[in-house]
C-alpha cells in the first residue's frame, strides 16, 4: 500500500487563503459602469461583503486543512521535512478508518473548532503535537475568526451579541452599525505594520499550518 501523503494538504491550503486574499484584493480595483457607460469603482458596501466572503473561504479552507492533515497523522503520515507525530494507538489502515474513529454516534460530520481539535490531538498524538502548541498560542484569534465568519454567514442574534463583544474588546468602544465586513478592513491596533483585520487573520492561519506541518 502507498504512503499517505500530507504535504499537499499545506500546498492546497496555502493556495486555497491566497486565492481568498487575492479575492479581497482585486475587488479593491473591481468598477461598476454607470448609466451612459461611466466607470466607478465598486461601494464600500460590496467591498465589505467581499471581504466576508474573503474570510468565509479562508475559515472553510482552515477546517478542510485541520481534518484532511489530522487523518494523514492518524494514519502515520510525514511531512517533506520528516516530522512525523507520535502516536498514541496504532496507525489506522487507511483514511476512512481514521475518520470514522474521530466520528461519534449520532454525527454526520466532523466540526474542527479549535476545543476539538485540541480534544482529539490529545487522544491520538502524544501532548497533542502538533496541534495542541499551535492551536494554544493562537486560540484567541481563531476563536476571532470563528466569531466574525458566523455573523456573516448566520445573522443570528447569538452570533452578532458576540460579535460586538469582540469589537468593543479590539477597538475599545462599539462603532454604531458596525458590520462584519466593515470590522475586517480595520487596522488592527499595536501591530507595526498596521494591517486589516482580515490580512491579519490570514497571516495568521498561513502561520499555524506551517507550524502543523513542519
Amino acid at each position: 500500500m502507498p504512503r499517505i501523503s500530507v504535504q499537499h494538504c499545506l500546498v492546497d491550503f496555502r493556495a486555497d487563503i491566497q486565492a481568498a486574499q487575492d479575492l479581497f484584493q482585486d475587488a479593491t480595483q473591481y468598477f461598476s459602469i454607470l448609466p451612459g457607460g461611466k466607470p466607478r469603482k465598486i461601494s464600500n458596501f460590496r467591498l465589505c461583503n467581499i471581504a466576508g466572503l474573503s474570510l468565509l473561504r479562508m475559515h472553510l479552507s482552515w477546517e478542510d486543512f485541520l481534518e484532511r492533515v489530522f487523518l494523514r497523522y492518524m494514519c502515520g503520515a510525514k511531512t517533506l521535512s520528516g516530522y512525523m507525530p507520535n502516536l498514541t494507538m496504532a496507525p489506522a489502515l487507511t483514511i476512512s478508518v481514521a475518520y470514522n474513529n474521530l466520528l461519534k454516534p449520532g454525527q454526520n460530520y466532523l466540526n474542527w473548532t479549535p476545543q476539538n481539535t485540541r480534544t482529539w490531538a490529545a487522544n491520538h498524538f502524544q501532548a497533542g503535537q502538533p496541534f495542541e502548541t499551535a492551536i494554544a498560542a493562537s486560540l484567541q484569534t481563531l476563536t476571532d475568526i470563528s466569531t466574525v465568519r458566523n455573523v456573516f454567514a448566520h445573522r443570528s442574534e447569538f452570533a452578532k451579541q458576540k460579535f460586538q463583544i469582540l469589537v468593543r474588546r479590539e477597538l475599545g468602544y462599539l462603532p454604531r452599525g458596525i458590520s462584519p465586513g466593515q470590522f475586517l478592513l480595520l487596522t488592527v491596533p499595536n501591530q507595526l505594520t498596521r494591517p486589516t483585520y482580515l490580512y491579519f487573520y490570514f497571516v495568521v492561519l498561513r502561520g499555524l499550518a506551517n507550524q502543523i506541518v513542519p
